[in-house]
């Protein structure tokens, strides 16, 4: 049993995981006033020391630089400035921190070298024995030219404002929709996309929810596509939220490669999420929104739902071993069922259908990023088989799947995925000598599918 528990606890640990100078200026003397818009802290930072004094009158320094929203802005190249003199200090690490060592000195300022677009920085701010901490507020760039897009985009910018005008002849501008709602998604999509069709009822349910703070604009860059087909695709699938035809130099701008793509721009005007291909489910949708939207959003950039889903904890106690024996073992068999030791590890459970017939299935649908898993010793002989009967409901691609994996001896001895049409008998083993062999069913949940087995 030990090489099994260690075989999945390495083999759960990697699927589950599917959620950084010194310098001295001299001749230093003056002083300077406050700058307002920088915050003295002098509270205790556990990320760094304040200020240590040094025995030949030297003193270290900090720096943070964070947005209004509290995310840390990172490779910022930051200037120390004295009596006119500038020399560069260090860049911000990870968490918007950079440290540097000075002669003491109350005179000094900072400031950064190429500010990102979209970020309101002073020219320069006082430099704070105590610590200085410099908060910056964003906003959509202005484009009084309108036209758009002129540039390329990415996770992490600050959005340029834009107008379009959708099918049904409404004007949209960014900058006035970030006025009253908390954030915009693009939904890049074509009229004859599979997927893109899939997700929209989807998205469009969970639109219905969360449409008093936020807005959903599709739009269509690609070239096959005009106005009448656009205005189809939302008739067809009952879109309540505004689409528009336009230029493909959308799709040049934010680097479309594959559709759907949805790009989510947060209150503060910066592209926050980037998600490709279609979600099968209204539950994604709500998570994301759902985030966005709240009043204490701090911002960040999110690289995967598995972000932002929220973490369950289980619940539900397995059914004890006789019981599960006794629901679906067929045959002169002896099996030992027990859970897996995991507080994550959501059990299989017994249902019955309408004609009596007992069953174990899953207790995590609809649980993003979990698994369920249900391991067994099983007595056999040699030659004896050991087979058990499936019916799955998962998507039928493996890289956007939930899968069902078996497990013997801690190998990993196939995977299931896709739908059913009917119970179905699958051959899990068999045993080439007489004794003990330990099977695992483990069945994970990914971040996006709605499927169950």
């Amino acid at each position: 049993m030990k090489t099994l528990k260690k075989s999945l606890a390495l083999f759960l640990t990697f699927i589950m995981l599917f959620a950084t100078l010194a310098t001295c200026l001299v001749g230093c003397n003056g002083n300077t006033d406050t700058d307002t818009s920088v915050s003295t802290d002098t509270s205790t930072d556990t990320t760094t020391d304040t200020n240590t004094q040094k025995p030949d009158n030297t003193a270290e320094y900090r720096v943070q630089v964070k947005t209004a929203g509290g995310m840390a802005l990172s490779d910022l190249t930051v200037f120390v400035s004295l009596n006119g003199a500038r020399q560069d200090v260090d860049t911000t690490d990870k968490n918007g921190m950079v440290t540097f060592t000075l002669p003491r000195n109350n005179g000094y300022t900072v400031s950064i070298k190429t500010p990102p677009a979209g970020y309101n920085f002073e020219e320069s701010y006082t430099l704070y024995e105590a610590g200085t901490t410099i908060t910056v507020a964003s906003s959509v760039i202005e484009n009084p030219d309108k036209e758009w897009p002129t540039a390329t985009y990415k996770k992490g910018d600050i959005m340029m404002d834009f107008e379009v005008t959708t099918v049904d002849g409404e004007v949209l501008k960014l900058s006035e929709i970030l006025k009253t709602k908390k954030m915009v998604m693009l939904n890049f999509f074509y009229t004859t996309c599979g997927p893109c069709a899939n997700e929209a009822p989807y998205m469009n349910g969970a639109y219905e929810k969360y449409k008093d703070d936020i807005e959903i604009i599709a739009i269509s860059p690609y070239p096959l596509d005009n106005e009448e087909l656009v205005k189809g695709f939302v008739y067809d699938y009952g879109l309540t939220f505004p689409a528009c035809k336009v230029s493909t130099a959308w799709s040049n701008a934010f680097g479309i490669s594959g559709y759907p793509t949805n790009i989510i721009i947060d209150r503060y005007g910066m592209i926050a999420l980037w998600e490709v291909g279609g979600i099968t489910s209204q539950t994604p949708f709500n998570i994301m929104f759902d985030h966005f939207t709240k009043d204490d959003y701090k911002q960040q950039i999110v690289e995967t739902l598995e972000q932002i889903t929220p973490t369950e904890t289980p619940d539900i106690e397995m059914p004890s071993s006789e019981e599960i024996g006794a629901a679906i073992n067929k045959g002169e068999i002896n099996i030992e069922y027990f859970p897996e030791d995991n507080e994550m590890s959501w059990p299989f459970i017994i249902e019955e259908d309408e004609n009596g017939e007992k069953y174990i299935v899953t207790s995590n649908s609809g649980k993003l990023n979990s698994f369920s898993q249900i391991n067994m010793n099983v007595q056999l002989k040699a030659g004896d088989v050991l087979t058990f009967d499936c019916f799955l409901r998962t998507e039928n691609t493996s890289d956007s799947a939930d899968v069902l994996y078996v497990f013997a001896d801690g190998k990993d001895i196939f995977q299931l995925f896709g739908v059913s049409e009917k119970w179905e008998t699958r051959y899990a083993y068999v045993a080439d000598q007489d004794g003990e062999y330990e099977i695992s069913i483990l069945y994970l949940k990914n971040e996006v599918a709605d499927g169950e087995p």
